[in-house]
C-alpha cells in the first residue's frame, strides 16, 4: 500500500475531469510534471481510473513510483526532476514504437480547414516498418541507455522498470 492510500491524502489537484491538468501540488517541488506524465499514462492512454496498470503480466501501482520519487528526491529536487521528467516523457511519447503492432488514432468527421473538433475516433493500424527505422536508430537507443543509467544512479527502480514496459504496445497488452 503507497503513502497516498494509507493516508489518504491528495497530493494534487486536478482542473478537468478527464485529470489531464493539475492545479497545484502539495509537498512536492516541480513533480507535477511526473505526476502529469503518469496520469497520462493512466486516464489518456489507457483509460481507466484506477491506480494500478497490469502491462506484460506486471501488476505496477502509479502511487507506488510516486512515493519512490517523493522519497528520493529531496537533495536538488529541480534538477532531479528535471531529468526524471525528461525520461518520463520520452518514455510515454515513444511507448509502443518497438512493438509488433502500432496504432493510432485517426479523427473522423472534420475538416482541417474549418478547424471543427471531432468526437469520431477510428483506430487505424500502421506499418510497423515507419517506426522501426527511427526507434532503433543509435540516436535513440544511446538516449534511451543513458536516461537508464541516471535512472539507476538515483535508486528509482519501480520507475525504471514501468517505462521499461511501456516500450510494449498498450494495445497489444
Amino acid at each position: 500500500m503507497s503513502l497516498y492510500e494509507k493516508t489518504d491524502w491528495s497530493p494534487f489537484s486536478v482542473r478537468k475531469a478527464n485529470k489531464a491538468q493539475l492545479v497545484f501540488v502539495k509537498g512536492f517541488y516541480h513533480i507535477h510534471n511526473v505526476i502529469e506524465s503518469l496520469l497520462n499514462v493512466k486516464e489518456m492512454r489507457v483509460g481507466l481510473v484506477r491506480a494500478k496498470l497490469r502491462i506484460c503480466g506486471e501488476l505496477y501501482d502509479l502511487h507506488a513510483i510516486l512515493d519512490e520519487c517523493a522519497l528520493r528526491i529531496c537533495v536538488s529536487p529541480k534538477v532531479i526532476i528535471k531529468k526524471v521528467r525528461t525520461f518520463l516523457s520520452f518514455c510515454v511519447r515513444y511507448a509502443g514504437a518497438l512493438s509488433g503492432r502500432q496504432f493510432s488514432m485517426k479523427h473522423c468527421g472534420t475538416a482541417m480547414v474549418k478547424h471543427m473538433p471531432t468526437s469520431s475516433f477510428e483506430w487505424v493500424e500502421i506499418d510497423t516498418n515507419w517506426c522501426k527505422a527511427f526507434a532503433n536508430s543509435k540516436f535513440v537507443l544511446s538516449i534511451m541507455k543513458d536516461m537508464r543509467e541516471v535512472m539507476s544512479s538515483l535508486v528509482l527502480v519501480r520507475l525504471l522498470n514501468f517505462c521499461a514496459q511501456l516500450q510494449l504496445s498498450i494495445i497489444v497488452t
